[in-house]
Formats: C-alpha cells, structure tokens, sequence
C-alpha cells in the first residue's frame, strides 16, 4: 500500500478513510492495512492496532554464554580477519597498478 502522502493513497483509503483522517486517526503503534483479493485489487482499508514493542513482551535473557561458545566453535579470531580482508585490499590495488 503507498504511503499515506501520496496522492494515489486517496483510491486505496476511499470509503473507509480519507488521508486526513487517516493521518489524524492513527495513533502510535497503529497502522492501516489492506488485503490483495483473488484479482490482485485492493480490498476495504482497516485499522491495526501493532503489537507491543519485543523488550515489552519478552523479558529479556544474558545470552552472552551462547555468544562466546559460539564463538569458540565456529567463528575466526577477528585478528585472522582482519589480516586476510588487508590481504585482500591489498591483492585488488596490486592488480590495478
């Protein structure tokens, strides 16, 4: 669906909304949403209201164990990455001079 300051939002927000009661209706953390039918055509326009935001939902967990181990098993030293990405720089301008 095309933002809500584009004139060619007026066809897909008719007769439910128009886009000034649209930008007015909206609050934080709504949005107006519309359904593609079979034909590929714009269905009536509805109003959303959008989940809480994730940090409220979840609570939040220390995973920062599963960051290292991981990191132990399957990642490279960021030494060793650095050093083959200069390598790299350095193989790419060597070629052009």
């Amino acid at each position: 669906m095309p933002c809500i300051n584009d004139w060619r939002t007026e066809n897909y927000l008719y007769p439910t909304f128009t886009p000034e009661t649209a930008m007015q209706g909206t609050a934080r953390f709504q949005y107006i949403a519309s359904w593609l039918d079979g034909k590929g055509e714009y269905r009536e326009p509805f109003l959303v209201n959008a989940p809480d935001l994730v940090g409220n939902r979840y609570e939040s967990q220390d995973n920062s164990f599963l960051t290292k181990r991981h990191s132990r098993i399957y990642g490279r030293p960021v030494a060793d990455v650095l050093a083959e990405m200069r390598e790299k720089e350095r193989q790419m301008f060597k070629k052009k001079t």
